[in-house]
């Protein structure tokens, strides 16, 4: 996953491009090591998906931007608004059914 510096950031949410993923997360967050690892997971189950990460400790205005909740976070993002919101990582086989049929299909 491409980690993106708050200018990338909101280019990236404010694209045009047709839907794009979003995970934010922080670094000193237990859950979030673990929704890290799944992504990771996610993103080689579908090389078609681009997944981009921020650190969301060094970029609250973007996490109030987005009205982010808590952390870990994963927004389908599509056309600038976010078309879905998934905080509850469960597993992955729930991240890829979700992301396959939000993303892709």
């Amino acid at each position: 996953m491409q980690e993106l510096t708050k200018k990338e950031a909101y280019q990236y949410v404010s694209s045009d491009v047709g839907k794009v993923a979003l995970y934010v997360y922080s670094p000193l967050c237990g859950t979030c090591k673990v929704a890290t690892a799944m992504m990771e997971t996610i993103e080689k189950m579908l090389p078609s998906l681009h997944i981009a990460k921020c650190n969301i400790n060094t970029m609250p205005m973007l996490a109030q931007d987005l009205k982010i909740k808590s952390v870990p976070y994963l927004a389908i993002i599509q056309n600038g608004h976010i078309h879905y919101e998934i905080y509850a990582f469960r597993s992955i086989p729930f991240l890829f059914d979700t992301l396959k049929k939000q993303v892709i299909e």
